[in-house]
């Protein structure tokens, strides 16, 4: 029978002492694929035991289930070449031939696709675990969700929870490339269909980056202590000068995206130590970076990939130019999905990155913590940081809070957004002039332009609000060494000020002598 040759070809194809035996099997399983979505008449008229079977369903069960069954089988049996080209061929049916699927076929197919992801089946040595979580988990979790948003509407209903449970099950596990993998596809997903979510969908799609949020801030970070060690007070002043010296090495050129903050991936030196230090410590790592990506997806699923560098950019030149009044329009910035999101949706992301942004800020200030960590061995060329998470999540936040002030479409919650936004500049304001190293201040300097700029462009009435919070951290930041473009947005700052709260009127342009005024 059909389902019998598919088995026997199966069998070939998990022999591991005939590669190109095996690779020969799956093109022939392919092959009978293409049979099947040719010749569905022939499967359904075939006269066997499996007669209870309903008639539109036989094509299924005969045809193409025992082909994807079998090439799940293939993928869980074999070694790396065979069973990679194995997903391939089986994702690649489904692509071609998915629009001839029944819902419920979906959802018997996707229990199969999902045992490749079953932790109870994964080998039991580390390194083959890691390996197989590198490359067959994350291989299918890409092709997951490109399989998802080409049969979007045929699968929203019956398969989104799972797909998002998979993908959170990938972001927990100690794999940090699986990690990174599953928040680059939770942002994918939610970037390609995002226009095509009911509410209900968006509230789920909130819960899963909240949940993804929470399990993964590594709290143990402010608490962790070697065994056995004792506090030493007299230490802390020791610390802040560490501290002040481990900031100014700070690596400019890090890349913009999933480095990690608190140790150079490459840095083994604290692999000699403890095994449950080790482990611990790389499972921490893992979750930072996870931190990062997630508020760089937050950021692109709802401003649109790169639109936000493109802003940063924008905003520096025009601080150079003296051009801030000027509107800056970014053509990407409408093709995110903050169109198409609540305000609710947005506060629940937005809680998400105070929380990060808290807990980085709280983890940066510890400075005896982190001298601890560094001495255990948790460290790259400096003392460990969470910089970069706290910049990002709060530019975030900034952008999200700002973009949603001007809102017409929100004007029902301006008094929440603005209420939030005061109180999260206000606290970004007072913390940056606590900040002792200059690098760290260096760090900032986007991040003010940022919201002092946006602040700039709301109208008179707003702005005061917004001026009679900031004016006193204000007047602190301008002691310090900044840069030409922020002291140029600073003034621009003061004088608007001086503007609003009719502290002077500016003079109008002067004629240039020896000519007339228009009659």
């Amino acid at each position: 029978s059909f389902q019998n040759a598919v088995k026997c070809l199966s069998e070939f194809a998990c022999n591991a002492a005939f590669p190109d035996t095996s690779m020969e099997a799956i093109r022939l399983i392919r092959f009978c694929g293409k049979y099947v979505s040719e010749r569905p008449r022939v499967l359904q008229e075939y006269t066997s035991d499996d007669m209870n079977v309903a008639p539109g369903d036989r094509v299924w069960v005969r045809g193409w289930f025992p082909i994807l069954f079998e090439l799940s089988c293939i993928i869980n049996r074999c070694k790396l070449d065979v069973r990679t080209r194995g997903l391939t061929v089986m994702f690649e049916i489904m692509k071609s031939y998915g629009h001839t699927f029944e819902k419920h076929w979906w959802q018997d197919l996707f229990r199969i696709v999902f045992r490749i992801f079953d932790n109870m089946k994964l080998p039991e040595q580390q390194s083959e675990k890691s390996e197989w979580m590198t490359t067959t988990c994350n291989h299918a979790l890409y092709a997951i969700c490109d399989v998802f948003t080409q049969f979007y509407e045929a699968l929203n209903e019956v398969l989104l929870s799972d797909v998002f449970a998979q993908l959170q099950w990938c972001v927990k596990q100690d794999n940090e490339q699986l990690a990174r993998s599953g928040t680059n596809c939770l942002e994918n997903l939610v970037i390609s269909n995002g226009e095509k979510f009911s509410p209900d969908v968006w509230d789920e799609t909130c819960i899963c980056m909240l949940d993804i949020f929470k399990t993964t801030i590594p709290h143990v970070l402010l608490t962790w202590r070697p065994a056995g060690m004792e506090e030493d007070s007299s230490e802390k002043h020791l610390d802040m000068d560490l501290d002040r010296q481990s900031l100014s090495s700070i690596d400019k050129n890090a890349s913009e995206r999933g480095q990690s903050q608190l140790s150079n991936p490459t840095d083994d030196s604290w692999k000699g130590r403890p095994y449950a230090n080790q482990k611990l410590f790389a499972s921490l790592l893992i979750k930072c970076v996870v931190q990062l990506e997630l508020i760089q997806t937050i950021d692109n699923i709802v401003f649109y990939p790169a639109t936000s560098k493109k802003e940063d950019a924008e905003h520096m030149v025009a601080a150079q130019q003296d051009t801030l009044d000027a509107e800056i329009h970014i053509e990407t910035e409408d093709q995110g999905m903050y169109k198409c999101m609540s305000s609710q949706h947005l506060f629940k992301l937005l809680d998400c990155l105070q929380e990060s942004h808290s807990f980085s800020k709280a983890f940066n200030s510890n400075y005896e913590q982190r001298t601890v960590l560094w001495r255990a061995g948790f460290k790259g060329k400096s003392k460990p940081n969470l910089l970069k998470q706290e910049t990002s999540s709060l530019a975030c936040c900034l952008r999200i809070l700002f973009r949603m002030y001007v809102d017409e479409n929100r004007r029902d919650s301006w008094e929440e957004i603005q209420q939030r936004l005061l109180t999260v500049c206000s606290e970004a304001l007072a913390y940056f002039i606590t900040v002792n190293s200059e690098s760290h201040r260096e760090a900032w300097t986007s991040l003010l332009l940022l919201l002092l700029t946006k602040t700039l462009k709301i109208n008179d009435e707003k702005f005061k609000a917004h001026a009679s919070m900031y004016y006193p951290y204000l007047c602190e930041i301008m002691q310090f060494d900044l840069i030409p473009e922020l002291r140029a947005v600073l003034r621009k700052f003061f004088l608007r000020i001086g503007v609003v709260y009719k502290i002077w009127i500016p003079e109008e342009p002067s004629q240039v002598p020896g000519t007339l005024s228009p009659v």
